[in-house]
């Protein structure tokens, strides 16, 4: 990529007056607390000979040329300063930065840079080549003498890198210069500068901070300023020398021959010091030969019109702008080392990636020495690249910073933060910067799993606003495949070149060309929460396994960095507005107000508990070492992480590798509670979800293997975590509730109860989700073991059936299975009380109304399978009372709690069918089953009363599911009333109430056949027919009077008339159940038919005038008469019969 300077007119005089160049600069750090008051030396004072303070101190000496051909000024600043390091674009020297700008107006010049970006920065430092090829080790950075001498010098022309002796006449001037700064000192007091210490705000983190060791240079500059030029934000550091008196606080010296015009890099320089400074004059001295001849006062803002040194403050901006475009468009990548070149009167500047050619060149180098087994340790260290520890650091630094200093990242600043660190974790040594790499994989973590992140709705925390392709230049370039080298040409054709409209234009078509290869940004941080937690747990991995690296020794940083966030929090305001200077110096006795507070004692945090949040602010205070606080967070990370996955496991229904990953979770929050007791932990909510587990695991029996083959299968991450567990030394109980096995669906059950019971212990938060979740598994287990005590009681009464060898091994079996189901059914009964109980302490209607139908199914399991056994039937029958009355309280309480049907429809039904049903059953039993000791009388109103209270509860009429339940069982329940009364009126002779028993006893036969006739339900429905005959047929044979026999058998015979609907459905119906017993019930049938016609055939002869009616009762005998050797299937004979009483009907009616 070229950018070219050529053939553009110098702007006149008028013009420049015109421009105005916005500039501003902020003091953030200056070594003297007030500038040193100058005085005006008087005329003819020779300046060659020494003041009588000369080299006393008051006067910084000019840096010492290093052995070095780089230094670390830029890096030093940015770690000084690294809040500021995302809100600038350049950190430089201020003579960097001098030399760059004058670079339009200076083609003979040399430029050699190191440039690195850290972020949005650029970061500029001096890379002397004369020194390199002189004075540097040979050894050292070989690769890069080797490929400077191919590629570089011999391609270019002679002095292209001139060799800068410091002659006499250079130090002559030094010296003339340090004497007349000396000699304008009006005090003669040693100024004594202060020490730079760095203030930082941690951002509520309490995570280690690199040391500015770690940065070797140890050039303090005279100032740190924020200068913004322009658009541009440039933090830089500077030397300048500058005075003040009453009348002029603040003015630069300079001085200047008087036989020599001021050149205009000279005025550039002078005018650049200035505006960085922000210093509003000079005050020139000039002098011949050593000789004080006069003095000037020049404003700042007239120093590019001086004559003879005149230049364009636009030019210089548009420079800067361009330059720091094209350094942003090109040295795109985080940790990588760039060269940035100009020869001398060379019009191309390069940009070389060194990071990229070294790594090509170890390439080639591995490529030679294959053969070797042994490699020159030493001459690998020489091979490295100086700047790669100090550029991870500052990565690192503003990683951190940029994560912990906004409360809402967006998806690609989290993105930024992972290219980040994942670039300094590839350049910096685990051995020897332990710390920083164990922080590095937790923040790469917490991008990942934010602290206080709900497991269960773990979505990506972050912002999706200002996230457009605008801002993109924030983010840096993934693009691997960059050129190592990037050309900017200037086509120098004038001795000044004060327009760059052309390099504007080259810039222009250089971001075209950017724009249609556009590289990628950061990675966002989106994907599942599967994916993100294993992300998580890989970074915790590497860094517990960098904490053995970590010493134990480090306890006073700590400790001062944890009593620094401490103070910042009970001093918000001593973090100050970045646009505000830092003022300078510190109150002695605020120093010895803080240095006599005391640390808050351990009894004094007794009283709270920390969250993951402020573990992570403020660490806690029973740790004072880096070690136990980086573990202590990156378990406590990882238990959130397998927190998360046992969320996902579980709503996915992997309820195996759910309760793997919640062990592993609650063997890490232990972990954290055995250094941090004080450490608020979600073991109440992991408990509960265990018991989830167990409980769904219960009801999904079948997929035991399913699960337990989840539950045993663990990844290599999780081999490693456990590795780092197995060290701690832990209890095992957890472990052993929340472990699977196959150990039966009650098991799992009662698992699932001790979980909960567990998370109930010792927590604040509501109880009502896990006290209903509880009360739920209560009424499972109560039910499962209900199921299991009838099973056990239908094998109790088949081994009590089964003949056994000898009498005393058959007690035993029954006893030994007697006392089993008895048990199972205590249980059971005792854990149905249990939900009643917990169900009721929460006011949960819905769920204790389902426990009142359990306990009502109980209660009538215990009526039927008797378990308490009595000595007389008349006692068992009281204990069934009382056990069905218990039942029917239950499901009443159930319908009071309900109140009415609109409440809850289905569950109201449900209730209300399964009290019918237990009154109904009752109601059979007693009718059913005879007890001795009970009267007749007594009995049968027992079981009328029971009956009516059963049809009672029949919704026929509401239009629910069960609504030809009810009907049928009406109709059942009509036949059953109608045969106590048809039983009734066998025994009573009374005539008023065998009148009203007849009645009632064909009402409820007649209401009955209804019932069962709407319902095709063929085998009740000829069962009450042949009960209705049997009833008209007891009362014929019981009256003396022909006529009222001929009656009563008239109405048996209508009863069967009516039959032929049914006879009809019969022979249409496509499937008939329970046929055997219909056809029993048909051939029954017939017979009565043929019977009832034959009798009323001999009947109607005995009487005179009823021929006519003998001769008809005859030709319907005749109809029935078939064939009696021939069977006849139920379809046959349903025919016939349907053919039958057609036939009658037709003779009945003619």
């Amino acid at each position: 990529m070229e950018m070219s300077v050529s053939d553009s007119e110098i702007l006149n005089d008028d013009r420049q007056q015109e421009e105005t160049i916005k500039s501003k600069s902020l003091i953030k750090f200056q070594a003297i607390e007030q500038f040193p008051t100058f005085a005006t030396l008087k005329c003819d004072v020779n300046l060659k000979l020494p003041p009588n303070n000369w080299l006393n101190g008051q006067i910084k000496p000019n840096r010492s040329a290093s052995t070095n051909s780089y230094n670390f000024s830029s890096f030093k600043m940015a770690f000084d300063f690294f809040d500021e390091l995302q809100n600038v674009d350049v950190i430089s020297d201020s003579e960097n930065i001098k030399n760059l700008l004058k670079m339009a107006y200076n083609p003979s010049c040399v430029l050699s840079y190191f440039i690195h970006r850290v972020g949005n920065t650029i970061l500029i430092d001096e890379f002397n080549l004369q020194r390199f090829f002189l004075w540097q080790s040979e050894k050292e950075w070989k690769w890069l003498k080797t490929f400077l001498a191919d590629h570089i010098i011999g391609r270019m022309k002679a002095n292209s890198i001139p060799i800068q002796h410091k002659t006499k006449e250079f130090l002559e001037q030094k010296n003339l210069l340090s004497k007349f700064l000396y000699y304008s000192i009006e005090d003669s007091k040693k100024i004594v500068e202060k020490e730079y210490e760095p203030v930082h705000s941690f951002n509520n983190a309490l995570l280690p901070q690199p040391k500015r060791e770690d940065i070797p240079e140890n050039h303090q500059f005279s100032r740190n300023v924020l200068w913004n030029f322009e658009d541009i934000r440039m933090l830089i550091g500077s030397d300048m020398q500058i005075f003040g008196n009453q009348s002029r606080p603040c003015i630069s010296l300079r001085l200047k021959d008087m036989s020599e015009p001021i050149n205009v890099l000279t005025g550039i320089d002078y005018w650049l010091d200035n505006l960085m400074c922000n210093v509003p004059e000079i005050f020139m001295c000039y002098h011949l030969n050593g000789i004080v001849q006069k003095y000037e006062l020049i404003k700042t803002e007239d120093l590019p019109n001086l004559e003879n040194s005149s230049f364009s403050p636009k030019v210089i901006r548009n420079v800067a702008q361009n330059i720091l475009s094209f350094l942003k468009q090109n040295a795109t990548k985080s940790g990588h080392t760039y060269w940035l070149f100009k020869a001398k009167n060379d019009d191309v500047v390069k940009l070389y990636d060194l990071t990229t050619l070294q790594l090509l060149a170890e390439e080639k180098e591995k490529e030679k020495t294959k053969e070797k087994k042994e490699s020159n340790q030493d001459e690998k260290q020489d091979q490295k690249n100086p700047f790669t520890i100090p550029v991870a650091i500052l990565l690192y630094t503003v990683a951190r910073n940029m994560k912990y200093s906004n409360e809402k990242l967006t998806t690609k600043q989290a993105g930024n933060i992972k290219y980040l660190l994942d670039n300094c974790l590839k350049l910096l040594p685990k051995e020897k910067y332990p710390q920083i790499i164990t922080t590095s994989h937790y923040i790469l973590s917490d991008i990942q799993i934010q602290a206080g992140t709900d497991p269960m709705d773990p979505k990506v925390p972050y912002n999706e606003e200002n996230d457009s392709d605008e801002n993109s230049d924030e983010y840096v370039d993934f693009d691997d495949e960059q050129e190592s080298d990037i050309d900017l040409e200037l086509n120098v054709e004038r001795e000044c070149l004060p327009a760059v409209q052309n390099i504007k234009d080259a810039i222009n078509e250089s971001s075209n060309i950017k724009d249609k290869h556009k590289p990628s940004h950061p990675p966002l941080i989106l994907g599942n929460i599967q994916e993100r937690s294993e992300e998580t747990l890989k970074n915790i991995v590497e860094g517990l396994n960098c904490l053995k690296y970590l010493q134990n020794d480090e306890i006073l940083e700590y400790e001062k960095q944890r009593e620094q966030i401490i103070h910042e929090e009970q001093n918000p305001n001593i973090l100050q507005n970045p646009d505000v200077a830092i003022p300078m110096g510190w109150d002695e006795d605020d120093k010895k107000s803080k240095s006599s507070e005391s640390p808050p004692s351990e009894s004094d945090n007794e009283s709270f508990c920390l969250d993951s949040k402020s573990l992570l602010k403020g660490g806690s205070p029973n740790v004072n070492n880096w070690n136990t606080h980086l573990k202590v967070l990156l378990f406590e990370k990882a238990s959130l992480a397998y927190a998360c996955l046992t969320e996902n496991y579980y709503n996915s229904k992997n309820y195996g590798t759910a309760l793997k990953n919640l062990r592993f979770s609650l063997m890490c929050q232990n972990v954290v509670k055995k250094y941090v007791p004080l450490m608020k932990t979600q073991r109440n909510v992991l408990y509960g979800r265990a018991g989830d587990c167990f409980f769904q695991i219960g009801k999904t029996y079948d997929k035991i293997q399913t699960y337990l083959e989840e539950f045993s299968d663990e990844s290599e991450l999780d081999k490693e975590i456990m590795k780092k567990l197995d060290k701690e030394d832990l209890s095992c109980e957890d472990d052993e509730d929340t472990t699977l096995t196959d150990e039966g669906e009650e098991k799992m059950l009662e698992k699932s109860c001790h979980c909960y019971e567990i998370s109930l212990i010792d927590t604040n938060q509501s109880k009502f989700e896990i006290v209903r979740r509880l009360g739920n598994v209560y009424n499972e287990l109560g039910v499962a073991l209900m199921h299991k005590a009838q099973r056990l009681y239908n094998e109790f009464v088949e081994s009590e059936n089964k003949k056994k060898e000898t009498e005393k091994d058959e007690e035993n079996s029954i006893d030994t299975k007697e006392m089993s189901y008895q048990q199972v059914a205590k249980s059971s009964y005792d854990n149905l009380l249990k939900a009643v109980a917990l169900f009721e302490g929460v006011k949960d209607s819905v769920n204790l109304i389902i426990c009142n139908l359990n306990l009502g199914r109980f209660y009538r399991l215990s009526a039927h399978i008797n378990m308490f056994h009595a000595s007389s039937s008349q006692k068992a029958v009281n204990i069934r009372k009382k056990l069905y009355t218990q039942a029917f309280e239950s499901y009443n309480r159930a319908l009071s709690l309900l109140g009415n049907r609109k409440s809850n429809q289905e569950l109201y039904d449900h209730v209300h069918w399964e009290l019918s049903t237990a009154t109904f059953n009752l109601a059979k039993q007693m009718q059913d089953e005879s007890v001795v000791e009970q009267s007749r009388e007594d009995l049968e109103r027992d079981v009328l009363d029971i009956l009516m209270k059963a049809l009672k509860l029949c919704d026929t009429e509401s239009n629910s599911s069960r609504q030809e339940l009810y009907i049928f069982r009406a109709g059942l329940i009509h036949q059953r009333i109608a045969s106590l009364y048809h039983q009734q009126l066998r025994m009573i002779s009374e005539e008023n109430k065998r009148k009203t028993l007849l009645q009632l006893c064909r009402l409820h036969y007649e209401k009955s056949s209804n019932f069962l006739a709407s319902l095709t339900e063929f085998r009740d429905f000829f069962k009450v027919q042949m009960e209705r005959v049997a009833l008209n047929e007891f009362l014929a044979e019981e009256t003396t009077s022909v006529s009222m026999k001929m009656k009563n058998l008239q109405f048996a015979l209508n009863v069967l008339i009516e039959s032929l609907k049914m006879l009809n459905s019969l022979v249409a119906a496509k499937s008939i159940m329970e046929s055997d017993e219909i056809l029993t019930l048909l051939e029954l049938f017939e017979k009565r038919l043929q019977f009832i016609l034959k009798t009323l055939t001999k009947l109607a002869k005995s009487v005179k005038k009823n021929e006519q009616k003998a001769e008809m009762y005859k030709q319907m005998f005749a109809c029935t008469l078939r064939n009696m050797n021939e069977s006849l299937s139920l379809i046959e004979l349903a025919k016939h019969l349907e053919k039958v009483l057609e036939n009658v009907i037709k003779l009945q009616t003619s």
